[in-house]
């Protein structure tokens, strides 16, 4: 069933070694020799990772950088994306730099305030089929907020579609989030 809501245009078929991004670019990977790192994270009880969404911004000014390195590309992201019928399924083990390209390339997966302050999507919830929704966003001062996007499904989608696209490069090395931002900090 989810495989009939992904976006086929986002797929891409990944060199072995290698991350295929979005924009065409490639990235070397390494192997992962820790497979238990790249598991799905989430612990049930808890929407979303502190640590991501107060870094969400930072993490979006350093794209460059993430968009730049596998292993912060990879990284995984602890957010517990659902959609009714469908569950976490379309966003499980979602990575740092799928988050990177839908604040990229989708337009819906930002929103501004009367005074123009952008404010970034993290965490999807809602109905595939009506469109009912309740997102969360945060802000650069890192407030959160709720958000109900319409139409619906151009945020999502793409969201779930580039989870896709990503999927087959499971097995590679990956920083913590932790670790990405460290880095990015001494850089």
């Amino acid at each position: 069933m989810i495989k009939n809501f992904i976006d086929e245009s986002y797929l891409a078929e990944q060199p072995a070694g290698q991350v295929k991004l979005l924009s065409g670019k490639i990235l070397s990977a390494n192997e992962c020799v820790n497979a238990k790192r790249r598991i799905d994270l989430f612990s049930h009880g808890v929407l979303y990772d502190d640590f991501f969404v107060r870094n969400a911004h930072f993490f979006y000014e350093h794209r460059d950088e993430i968009l730049s390195d596998s292993r912060m590309f990879l990284s995984p992201v602890k957010v517990y994306n659902n959609l009714m019928g469908m569950g976490h399924e379309p966003f499980r083990n979602v990575v740092l730099g799928a988050y990177i390209e839908w604040w990229l390339n989708c337009p819906s997966a930002t929103v501004s305030d009367a005074d123009g302050n952008r404010s970034l999507l993290f965490f999807v919830a809602g109905s595939s089929f009506s469109g009912n929704n309740e997102c969360l966003a945060v802000d650069i001062r890192g407030a959160v907020h709720a958000v109900s996007v319409r139409p619906f499904m151009p945020v999502w989608r793409p969201l779930a579609s580039l989870n896709a696209r990503y999927q087959q490069c499971s097995s590679y090395e990956a920083f913590t989030l932790h670790e990405v931002a460290e880095k990015l900090s001494k850089q």
